[in-house]
């Protein structure tokens, strides 16, 4: 892992602030990585899947009263 810069124009104290769970604290970078994107094939694939099964779920409750 790279080392964790600090944001420009923020107070670095909020990133001096410890996680009580160490290893936590210690594998888990404390700041975002603003190039990594977002979108992609994976949260589609999932954010689709579930919308189509909770959508089947929703109806089947629907009916069922």
């Amino acid at each position: 892992m790279g080392e964790v810069l600090p944001v420009e124009g923020k107070d670095t104290s909020e990133f001096d602030e410890e996680c009580p769970i160490k290893q936590v604290d210690l594998t888990v970078p404390k700041t975002d990585d603003s190039t990594i994107p977002a979108v992609t094939f994976r949260m589609w694939v999932l954010g689709v899947t579930a919308c189509v099964i909770l959508s089947f779920v929703n109806q089947f409750f629907w009916y069922r009263k």
